[in-house]
């Protein structure tokens, strides 16, 4: 039999997907449309789980904003031009995924927490695979064609950096509420 909790990590990772293909391969408006649905069935998952909402709240924000600003300068430094980029910083599009990605981490993506070693493979080598796939599909490119390796040790690197920090600060957050409940 199913669980709740495994029917929510499945309809999480499906609704991550689809925020990636609306919003690499749509438009600017589909991909809001899909993670508006996506973020609704996420706090809707949170609540039917018990989980502390405004907490997760924080957690989703502050890691999307620092993602999407670390990501528009790596993109900057690496002369990676993204379709619909608004200028200075990268398109709509890249803050939809960082939402939809920071949506799965506590849910379909608490996997690559279990070990410190697997949240640095991921990090380093599995997230910029993605990219690449994100940056053919949506017809994004280099300036020079020599700049995709420095990107890919960039993006490895920020995102290496960017997990392990989440993992870090999951891990303590999560104490200090045990801590708090117990007295």
């Amino acid at each position: 039999m199913i669980t709740i909790r495994t029917k929510i990590n499945i309809m999480n990772a499906v609704m991550f997907q689809c925020c990636w293909f609306a919003a690499v391969l749509g438009s600017t408006y589909s991909a809001l449309i899909t993670l508006i649905l996506a973020l609704a069935i996420y706090f809707y998952s949170l609540h039917l789980i018990g989980a502390r909402i405004p907490y997760m709240a924080l957690m989703v924000t502050g890691l999307s904003v620092v993602g999407y600003m670390g990501d528009t300068l790596i993109a900057r430094q690496t002369g990676l031009v993204y379709s619909n980029s608004l200028g200075l910083f990268a398109p709509i599009w890249l803050l939809v995924l960082w939402i939809a990605f920071a949506a799965t981490l506590e849910l379909s993506m608490k996997w690559i927490f279990i070990k410190f070693w697997l949240t640095a493979v991921v990090g380093l080598f599995l997230v910029p695979v993605s990219y690449f796939a994100g940056i053919h599909l949506s017809n994004s490119y280099f300036l020079e064609q020599h700049s995709s390796d420095a990107f890919f040790i960039f993006e490895g690197i920020w995102w290496a950096t960017v997990l392990l920090s989440y993992r870090t600060v999951r891990h303590y957050c999560e104490e200090y509420y045990e801590n708090s409940i117990s007295t």
